[in-house]
């Protein structure tokens, strides 16, 4: 008896230690190097979006753990991506938010699972999508398995319009650099909110730039907030940090009218 007690109570210590993992990836120096760019971790910024006095209900904590990609990648805490529901206005809300001390927010097959089965549970029960997006998109040398097919990355925006186009609000706040397949995800949204001097989506970075074009660019003047909000159009909330972003989410948001609950009644055949 004392042995079995003693098994599972290490168990239950290894499941805490992965959660532990999920929340402070890189630990504190990693909310550090956020802090010096402006930035809280994306647990913070979902706290600050949903209601006050509310719970954040997260989905697969802990997906990602010994998924035993190449090179040695064998952990990928949380999968990469926080996925979850919560009230914004009373209304229930999926939120999907990268969390950039993972890999830089880059997407595996394990971060494309988790971010299109919350898309899929937001379809299926009518939710309205907030995407919290800092990304480097598709993790490139993995990028066989997570480009070319369905349910891979094109299908993340596929969704977006889907929902879209069927009244759900897809909203994105960029609170940081968006490259390559990542800028869809602002690009896509019904509507997008940038953040001057922390946001930038752009298909290729200043360093691709240069590369090809020989062309010497910053990232602000190549796709930050104030040309994607006052040239090009692809963003529409310009903000100065991450406290005003969020209350521009929550604005677009506040309208939205009182979700109906509807009772099925299952009888035996």
């Amino acid at each position: 008896m004392t042995e079995n007690r003693e098994f599972w109570e290490n168990e239950e210590r290894k499941l805490d230690e992965r959660v532990y993992q999920t929340v402070w990836p890189g630990g504190e120096k990693a909310v550090e190097r956020l802090a010096k760019q402006g930035k809280r971790p994306v647990r913070e910024l979902i706290q600050d979006l949903v209601d006050p006095g509310t719970q954040f209900f997260e989905l697969s904590r802990i997906a990602g753990f010994g998924v035993g990609y190449p090179d040695g990648i064998d952990d990928i805490p949380c999968g990469g991506v926080v996925t979850g529901i919560g009230k914004i206005h009373h209304n229930w809300t999926m939120i999907i938010g990268n969390d950039p001390r993972v890999k830089a927010g880059t997407y595996f097959p394990i971060t494309l699972k988790k971010h299109m089965r919350a898309q899929a549970i937001a379809e299926r029960c009518g939710l309205n999508c907030i995407y919290i997006a800092d990304s480097g998109g598709a993790f490139l040398p993995m990028q066989a398995d997570v480009f070319p097919d369905d349910q891979h990355f094109g299908s993340m925006f596929y969704n977006m319009a889907r929902m879209s186009a069927m009244g759900l609000k897809q909203v994105t706040l960029s609170t940081g650099g968006n490259t390559a397949g990542g800028a869809y995800i602002v690009f896509m949204a019904c509507q997008s909110v940038m953040i001057d001097k922390l946001a930038y989506s752009f298909l290729g970075g200043p360093p691709l730039v240069k590369m090809a074009t020989g062309e010497v660019i910053s990232a602000e003047d190549l796709g930050g907030a104030r040309v994607h909000t006052q040239i090009s159009g692809g963003a529409d909330h310009f903000c100065a940090n991450q406290a005003e972003a969020i209350a521009a989410v929550r604005e677009i948001l506040s309208l939205e009218r009182p979700q109906t609950v509807h009772h099925h009644r299952y009888e035996e055949s």
